[in-house]
C-alpha cells in the first residue's frame, strides 16, 4: 500500500498570460506567471512567479511587478473532465517603479479545469478576496484578477 501512494501524486508546469484594458482611464495591465506544482489527490501545492506590467498609457512610462505566490488548491467538486477547486495563497509583490514598494496579499479564489488528455489541462479563475497589505484593506478584486492558463501534468 505505501508504494502505491506516490503513483497517485503528479508534477505540473504551466501558466498564463494576462491582459487588461481600462477604456476609461485608457491603462493596460499584462502579466506573465509561470507555474509548477505538485498534486496529490484533492489537492495541489505550487507556487507562481507573476512579472507584472501596468499603467501603460500612451504618456506615461509603465509599472513593474514581480511577485512569488505559493499557493493550496483544493479540488470540490468533480464530473469526468471538469472540476472546480478553491485556491488560497499568499502573494509577496516587489513594485518596480518612481515610488518602489513591497506588498504581500493573502486571497483566496475559486477556479475551473478542463482536462484535455490525461496530461493536458486549462485552468481558468474569475475574481478573489484579498487583503492587500499596501492599502491595508480586505477587497473583492475583479479587475486583474481573469486568469486562464495551460498546464501540462508529469
Amino acid at each position: 500500500m505505501l508504494l502505491a501512494l506516490p503513483l497517485q501524486a503528479q508534477w505540473y508546469i504551466g501558466g498564463s498570460l494576462g491582459f487588461n484594458r481600462s477604456f476609461s482611464d485608457k491603462n493596460s495591465y499584462f502579466n506573465l506567471s509561470p507555474d509548477v506544482g505538485y498534486t496529490y489527490g484533492r489537492w495541489s501545492f505550487g507556487a507562481e512567479l507573476t512579472v507584472d506590467v501596468f499603467g501603460v498609457t500612451e504618456k506615461e512610462k509603465p509599472d513593474f511587478g514581480i511577485e512569488i505566490d505559493p499557493y493550496v488548491e483544493y479540488v470540490f467538486w468533480e464530473s469526468g473532465i471538469l472540476s472546480f477547486y478553491v485556491e488560497t495563497g499568499c502573494g509577496f509583490r516587489r513594485f518596480i517603479s518612481d515610488n518602489p514598494y513591497t506588498q504581500w496579499t493573502p486571497y483566496i479564489k475559486p477556479g475551473l479545469s478542463l482536462e484535455l488528455t490525461d496530461h493536458w489541462a486549462v485552468q481558468g479563475t474569475i475574481g478573489r478576496l484579498e487583503y492587500n497589505s499596501f492599502h491595508k484593506t480586505l477587497y473583492l478584486e475583479m479587475d486583474h484578477s481573469v486568469s486562464v492558463g495551460l498546464y501540462y501534468k508529469f
